[in-house]
């Protein structure tokens, strides 16, 4: 973070109500693309036929199959790295800087 303050002088003075405008413009820009997207779907296909492929074995599979695979890796460094990191910021040995 200190480094990406530091060449904020690269882009020379910039006022903050700027950059927030700027980042403002590119949200609204981005909100409208996913709206675009989404309501395209709705334009080509009926509620009824996204209601049929949304409670298919397939796309049920899927999703349960992705929640699984978001879990697994994100609870297994919680339950192992938190204890580590409590014992490691408890204890002293050498070489810790403090």
């Amino acid at each position: 973070m200190r480094r990406i303050l530091e060449c904020h002088h690269l882009l020379g003075k910039v006022d903050d109500r700027a950059l927030l405008i700027f980042y403002a413009t590119l949200l609204f820009i981005l909100i409208g693309f996913f709206i675009l997207i989404l309501s395209s779907v709705f334009v080509w296909y009926s509620l009824k036929d996204i209601i049929k492929a949304f409670t298919s074995n397939e796309i049920i599979y899927a999703v349960e199959l992705s929640l699984l695979t978001l879990i697994s890796p994100t609870t297994l460094p919680i339950v192992v790295g938190l204890p580590i990191a409590y014992v490691l910021s408890r204890s002293h040995f050498r070489g810790k800087p403090y």
